[in-house]
């Protein structure tokens, strides 16, 4: 009978969507009262350079953000961060009268992998709970970030992959010094 052990805690990370009208401070206002943590954000970027997938829902000037939070977090519970997105996202529809003026995406970082979650089911997405899915959306295998079939393109830029790399930093940098000090 195999043993069951407590899985190392994670680093919340993610991506966010903004049209022109929103300001990205106000997200990141958010995600601070929500975690309890300042994020770290990574550069901008336009979605139409990757997909037009958003565009009729959000329009066609779609700015994106690659997040982390530098605070390990109990994995137990953490597909609760995608059902708080998505009211957020509500609230933000119904006061800006638009169908989807943000989009928040949260996930997790390990040390080999990142995760996403969803609330879409598809063939590579294990289901979690609450109607919540979860996939492998990078793994991190000798020494860098290798995408699936399934990654999104704008996770597999090379900036993308730098910023994933510093966010691995600080999860490594985070784990070591709380293994410090634990006591024995």
């Amino acid at each position: 009978m195999g043993e069951r052990y407590t899985p190392n805690k994670v680093l919340p990370v993610g991506a966010i969507m903004v049209i022109p009208a929103v300001e990205i401070s106000t997200i990141q206002e958010e995600l601070t009262q929500y975690f309890g943590e300042i994020i770290v954000l990574g550069e901008p970027f336009s979605v139409q350079d990757f997909t037009h997938y958003y565009d009729q829902e959000m329009g066609q000037e779609i700015i994106k953000y690659f997040y982390y939070i530098p605070a390990l977090m109990e994995l137990e519970g953490a597909e609760q961060w995608k059902i708080w997105s998505d009211s957020r996202e509500k609230a933000f529809s119904e006061s800006f009268g638009s169908p989807r003026p943000v989009n928040i995406d949260p996930g997790y970082l390990t040390l080999s992998k990142l995760v996403l979650f969803s609330a879409k089911g598809y063939s590579h997405r294990i289901y979690i709970r609450d109607r919540i899915y979860a996939e492998v959306t990078l793994q991190y295998m000798h020494k860098e970030f290798r995408s699936l079939p399934w990654t999104y393109k704008d996770y597999q830029t090379p900036a993308a992959l730098q910023f994933w790399r510093q966010a691995r930093t600080e999860l490594d940098r985070l784990l070591r010094h709380e293994s410090a000090v634990q006591p024995n």
